[in-house]
């Protein structure tokens, strides 16, 4: 195929009222020849992805369309008929659904099913961008009842199904299982040959782009972490008399004593006919460091739900949370706040007009609303955070405002910020490089050592070393 010329990035320059997205970026784009934007947090993938699809304005520097070979008559009639952005932002949950609506499936009855979101003719397309994606049993189900992974997997089907000449897709492989992974990369392939798409996409890890994707633009890290190979060796930061502010808990008083931090007996969650577990019985002592593994689906966040607080069938099984069976008498708040929690759920749905530094003070009381009067504690443990990682600039800026990957730091940091005597980190480093990956596993081995972990990923390599056991569903 002749490679006629699509796209002419020339020193773009493009920025919000108080901060810089993207500084003097230049970049070429021939008709099939697939190109990977790799780069860590805030290195400005997603914000190149806007560009291209004319959602975030250029300041400075052009950006120039062609097709079948000549320059296009108007950039937005190009973006608007040939180019399909699919970014992982909470564009299509209902503005009046809240956080633990997900898990209450008697209140889902009303709002939007997959298949009123995917408008397209139900064809032979339709049936292998379905199939391949898995997506036929889901359609039926309310868009809040999927799990993060099945949602990535919907977006980018109905950005599939509109056959773009130009198909953005921003971190496509976080939140899916090593088989999805694969198969949406046999996907876009055959998808992209057969329709003659050209792709681009950003990617956090090398390992993600797919054999397909020739061309590679890597982008600076923000976030520059090889100056701190010190940490590796227990230097500077780790021994700092200050560390323990925001490290392990202290031995000299125990507050709230237990043997038992979780225990599932038979435990059974079902939605009508849809089964998600079916007797699980699963234990985890005071201490003892667990991962919880399964492919997209598999219930991994609907166990973390029970656990933390969220669903409410976990009153109609037998549960022990810190040496109380549920529905003793304990408060849902009671739970919280001895648990330091991270998810994408909670991701989606922290939408509140906060600064970065109010979000992470939220993890204090584990709610939505940040606390105030901080003791001199307090305020050090998340300057601490912070400046390990290099991050103090964030303080002031709005949540809302960053990219996705320093909001998942931030509510990362928010679980970490509060002694808790247990954390459940599910998919912490979505978006995050491999550097940044190893260097936030330290920080976990650090903070857990008294504590008790239950942390799930996709990626067996970002599991933290202090992690012994493993539970696989």
């Amino acid at each position: 195929m002749t490679s006629l010329p699509l796209v002419e990035v020339n020193n773009v320059h493009a920025h919000t009222y108080e901060h810089t997205l993207i500084d003097s970026f230049s970049m070429a784009i021939k008709e099939g020849e697939h190109t990977a934007l790799l780069g860590g947090v805030a290195s400005g993938k997603t914000s190149v992805l806007k560009l291209l699809s004319g959602k975030l304005p250029v300041r400075e520097g052009s950006i120039t369309y062609y097709s079948l070979g000549k320059q296009a008559e108007s950039a937005y009639l190009f973006q608007r008929d040939h180019v399909a952005l699919v970014t992982f932002e909470p564009q299509f949950l209902n503005q009046e659904s809240y956080y633990q609506q997900r898990f209450n499936s008697t209140e889902t009855d009303d709002l939007p099913k997959l298949n009123d979101y995917i408008k397209h003719e139900r064809d032979a397309y339709f049936d292998k961008i379905a199939t391949l994606l898995n997506l036929h049993e889901l359609l039926p189900r309310p868009l809040i009842t999927l799990s993060s992974g099945q949602m990535r997997k919907a977006l980018i089907a109905q950005a599939l199904l509109r056959k773009p000449t130009l198909l953005l897709l921003d971190n496509p492989f976080a939140g899916l299982d090593a088989t999805a992974r694969d198969t949406l990369k046999e996907l876009l392939r055959d998808i992209c040959d057969a329709l003659h798409m050209t792709l681009i996409l950003a990617c956090s890890r090398r390992e993600e782009i797919p054999e397909h994707v020739k061309k590679v633009v890597e982008l600076p890290a923000k976030y520059d972490i090889s100056s701190k190979a010190s940490l590796r060796g227990g230097t500077t930061k780790q021994s700092h008399p200050d560390w323990e502010i925001a490290g392990q808990a202290r031995n000299d008083k125990d507050d709230n004593p237990f043997t038992t931090a979780v225990e599932f007996t038979n435990v059974h969650v079902a939605y009508g006919e849809k089964t998600v577990l079916d007797n699980v019985n699963f234990c985890i002592r005071r201490g003892e460091k667990w991962a919880l593994l399964g492919r997209n689906g598999a219930g991994k966040s609907t166990m973390m739900s029970l656990i933390y607080g969220d669903h409410p069938q976990a009153y109609a099984n037998q549960i022990t949370l810190f040496d109380r069976p549920k529905g003793s008498g304990e408060s849902i708040w009671e739970i919280k706040q001895r648990v330091g929690y991270c998810s994408s759920e909670l991701h989606a749905y922290f939408r509140e007009p906060l600064t970065c530094f109010e979000v992470i003070c939220t993890g204090f009381n584990s709610t939505f609303i940040p606390k105030r009067n901080l003791s001199n504690d307090e305020q050090a443990r998340i300057g601490i955070l912070l400046e390990y990682y290099d991050a103090i600039g964030l303080k002031e800026r709005n949540f809302l405002q960053v990219s996705s990957g320093e909001q998942r730091l931030v509510l990362l940091l928010r679980a970490l910020v509060r002694n808790a005597d247990m954390l459940i980190l599910d998919e912490p480093f979505q978006c995050f490089d491999d550097e940044l990956v190893e260097f936030s596993k330290l920080l976990i081995d650090k903070l857990s050592i008294n504590k008790t972990l239950l942390f799930t990923s996709h990626y067996r390599h970002e599991i933290p070393s202090c992690v012994s056991n493993i539970f696989q569903l």
